[in-house]
């Protein structure tokens, strides 16, 4: 509750001094008022792909979260970083996934963005978590809702537990509520995020599985679907069920703090404890987990649906001011 007030506060004084610090390109935020859970890593790939296939250059920007490197960090397209401990786990799956951006890794997104822009051509900048970085002009802020707290949004124990108050929605132009089911429509949301003041657009979301790969590179072909499951993430449960909607039958489980750095000794426990079967973790996990250090392991490649598919990156683009 305490932080929470306490962004407000700084939100209000920010916006009332005017000290909004200007991009050298239109900027789409994509951020959260929670404090992890809501899938802002493949909603930042899914626009920046879109807005690739469109023939824009793109730059992500990120803090690193938990990374070992220092300074600023630049990549751009076509360079990966030398190791996911250069950049944060986050930043090194968007680049493997989508090497065609640019990514710039600082605590200072401002500094970095100066950078990038110097390295040459950027049509858009997507600020990776950037709801709370009250000091950046941004042309559109979109903030990711789990469909789970929708109806909750309300109760002061929830509250409580956020990194921003709910109000604070109305500063957002756009709402997309992740991991919704089936049978819901916008409209039937809409009321839920109204009370607080928002006025702009609201999609829908899901990740789906999109198949199951080795880090060795190998595509799953087995004859059995049985694996031991294992995760350094915020939300779990999510991954448990897009593995049982990928065919997979879970035969144990492991739950790791989130981002965490895994060792070869926990790796071995691990094996031990599947009895044999193989292990699957999610993609964010799997780029730490090198096969000549921490042998043969599997992930679950993700994808993401957007209500009104085609037209979800096409708004993000126009009221960035980048297409018409």
């Amino acid at each position: 509750m305490a932080l929470s007030l306490f962004n407000a506060l700084r939100r209000r004084v920010t916006r009332f001094l005017g000290r909004e610090r200007e991009f050298p390109a239109p900027v789409i935020s994509i951020g959260n008022i929670h404090f992890g859970g809501t899938g802002k890593t493949p909603h930042v790939l899914h626009i920046a792909e879109k807005a690739l296939e469109r023939g824009m250059s793109v730059a992500v920007l990120s803090r690193g979260y938990r990374r070992k490197g220092e300074g600023e960090r630049v990549f751009l397209p076509g360079e990966i970083p030398p190791s996911w401990e250069d950049v944060g786990d986050e930043p090194f799956l968007l680049k493997i996934r989508c090497p065609g951006l640019t990514l710039g890794v600082s605590p200072d997104r401002v500094s970095v963005a100066e950078k990038v822009k110097r390295s040459g051509r950027v049509d858009l900048f997507l600020l990776d978590d950037g709801f709370q970085q009250f000091h950046i002009r941004k042309e559109v802020d979109v903030v990711l809702l789990p469909w789970k707290d929708i109806s909750r949004l309300g109760n002061l124990l929830l509250r409580a537990r956020l990194r921003e108050d709910p109000v604070s929605l109305r500063y957002a132009r756009v709402i997309v509520v992740t991991k919704s089911p089936g049978g819901i429509s916008a409209e039937d949301v809409l009321p839920h995020v109204r009370r607080f003041g928002f006025a702009g657009e609201l999609f829908l979301s899901r990740v789906i599985p999109e198949g199951i790969f080795s880090n060795r590179g190998n595509g799953f072909r087995g004859d059995t679907r049985s694996f031991f499951l294992f995760a350094g993430v915020a939300d779990f449960e999510s991954f448990r069920r897009l593995a049982v909607d990928a065919g997979v039958e879970v035969v144990g489980e492991k739950n790791f703090p989130d981002h965490v750095r895994y060792t070869r000794e926990a790796v071995e426990e691990l094996r031990e404890e599947s009895g044999g079967a193989p292990l699957l973790t999610t993609e964010k996990d799997i780029v730490k987990l090198p096969p000549d250090e921490f042998g043969e392991i599997w992930a679950l490649r993700m994808g993401l649906e957007v209500s009104g598919e085609g037209e979800f990156v096409d708004k993000l683009l126009r009221m960035a001011g980048v297409v018409e």
